[in-house]
């Protein structure tokens, strides 16, 4: 059931990115980060280390209230969090070149993703299990599909805990690519 939640949720996170990556225009731009001469965006380590974890939890914390709504909410957010993703890298890509943008976010992006790819299953696993223990008929274990929704909260809730440790590493590499730079 986890591979099917995670297969949905993977699903609808590289649609949204595709749909809000092709949203951007893409037509001019000049290829710069930055005019000439100018500084570039490093902040300390402990400055940006805060706000990425805050930002990313939050949105781990966004991805799973599906819980609490039968997995709609965790659609919804998936869906605007992903076209969100891909529209600021059609902008970063026509700024500053598709190689460079994604130069700069090659090292923690992934890991990010893969973060919010399982807080986005913690939040669709127990709809997922309730509709397959339905479409069983409950025969085999006597379980109401309520039942087993119910059950599933607790895999759920130890996906949403990888979710976080994970959304903690990209963190922290991302802190470490900003401070570098």
């Amino acid at each position: 059931m986890v591979a099917i939640a995670f297969s949905v949720s993977l699903a609808a996170l590289c649609t949204g990115i595709a749909l809000g990556y092709m949203s951007m225009d893409q037509g001019g731009g000049d290829g710069v980060w930055s005019g000439p001469g100018a500084q570039s965006a490093a902040a300390p380590f402990t400055d940006s280390l805060g706000p990425i974890v805050l930002r990313n939890t939050g949105a781990a914390m966004l991805l799973f209230s599906g819980v609490l709504t039968a997995g709609f909410s965790t659609v919804v957010a998936l869906g605007l969090m992903a076209a969100y993703i891909g529209a600021t890298f059609g902008a970063a890509a026509r700024t500053a070149g598709f190689q460079e943008a994604l130069g700069s976010i090659v090292l923690y992006a992934p890991i990010e993703f893969l973060g919010l790819l399982f807080a986005a299953t913690a939040g669709m696993l127990p709809v997922v299990v309730g509709v397959a223990n339905a479409l069983r008929s409950s025969v085999e274990d006597g379980r109401s599909p309520l039942r087993a929704y119910a059950d599933s909260v607790a895999l759920s809730l130890k996906t949403l805990g990888v979710a976080v440790a994970v959304i903690l590493v990209a963190a922290l590499v991302e802190s470490l690519v900003i401070a570098a730079r």
